[in-house]
């Protein structure tokens, strides 16, 4: 009987031994994953900045080239219908950069939401949309080609400042909220290839837990930029 009972406790010991092994690797395997993710998303954020600084004089430098265009057609201008036909091309083409007309062509529409249940494996505020996310989806999207892009319909322009403000994001200094609603014009299967990268910003988030939609759609409007232009410098 003593014997039986010295067996019983031995096997006891070794289960609970290994149970607890079992349990720590488990533990040690998810913190060594949430590093790696968040080392992933501090590296995908200095990429995003560093391509929406290009984006940003990429632009800028259009909009040079575009002015001067203009200004030496000016000079050389005279009552022809063709040189009143290059003005006008120039003009939409400043205006679609500009941001200053509606856009209306293929595209794809994102839609982004926060996380509907709490992963208890992550902290709080990263399973939240924040100006950093829409910022790094963006930036993928111009990669991309996209030919104009807005944020629950407020236009982007190289202009615009997108920035958290308490619980809300602000896109040319209006208040947005969960869900972010983004359009894209431009080649569809580009755009659409672009947002679903394996390791890519879209992917990335949706390892926290944030919900994003993404369709193709023949007749994507892009409204204009409806805002001021200030150019302090």
């Amino acid at each position: 009987m003593n014997k039986n009972l010295s067996v019983v406790l031995i096997i006891s010991v070794a289960l609970f031994i290994i149970s607890f092994l079992i349990c720590w690797q488990i533990r040690t395997v998810q913190n060594s994953d949430n590093s790696i993710i968040q080392l992933q998303r501090e590296n995908t954020l200095r990429d995003e900045l560093l391509k929406w600084q290009e984006n940003y004089n990429s632009v800028s430098e259009q909009l040079k080239q575009k002015e001067a265009a203009l200004e030496e057609y000016l000079k050389n201008a005279s009552n022809t219908n063709n040189t009143i036909a290059l003005l006008q091309k120039e003009l939409a083409e400043i205006n679609v950069v500009a941001g200053l007309t509606e856009v209306k062509n293929t595209g794809i529409i994102l839609t982004v939401k926060d996380a509907e249940q709490y992963n208890p494996l992550y902290l709080v505020e990263d399973q939240i949309v924040h100006d950093t996310d829409l910022l790094q989806i963006v930036n993928e999207l111009r990669a991309a080609g996209a030919e104009a892009i807005s944020i629950n319909n407020q236009r982007l322009t190289s202009l615009t400042a997108i920035r958290c403000v308490g619980p809300t994001i602000l896109v040319n200094d209006v208040r947005i909220g969960s869900p972010f609603i983004v359009k894209a014009v431009g080649n569809v299967d580009y755009l659409y290839s672009a947002m679903n990268l394996s390791g890519g910003v879209v992917d990335i988030l949706k390892k926290y837990g944030m919900v994003i939609e993404i369709e193709k759609n023949d007749e994507v409007v892009i409204p204009k930029y409806e805002g001021t232009i200030k150019i302090t410098h």
